[in-house]
């Protein structure tokens, strides 16, 4: 499958019984019609902005290394947070 997605079927619950009947009436298996929702919900992740080889590559990562990226990030965060505090309390001193 296109994407880096390995080919991996991404499957859903179908939401109505029609769906299959739909789908064998245009002579397609099951196999073949969740391969093809798959490849729709990848397409639709995609265009909502889900970087999905992103997320991929941190599910390859141990649950520890995902917890020191987490860490760093918040980090980051935290630190980006207190110097915008610290910038705005200097401009209402100097205001």
């Amino acid at each position: 499958m296109a994407g880096g997605h390995g080919g991996r079927m991404i499957g859903r619950r179908i939401s109505h019984r029609g769906e299959m009947d739909v789908a064998r009436s245009r002579g397609l298996d099951w196999l073949t019609f969740m391969e093809k929702t798959a490849k729709e919900i990848i397409a639709e992740a995609t265009r909502a902005g889900i970087d999905l080889e992103l997320l991929e590559h941190n599910l390859t990562l141990s649950p520890e290394e995902r917890a020191r990226q987490h860490d760093e990030a918040l980090r980051t965060v935290l630190e980006l947070k207190r110097s915008g505090e610290a910038l705005r309390a200097r401009n209402r001193e100097a205001a």
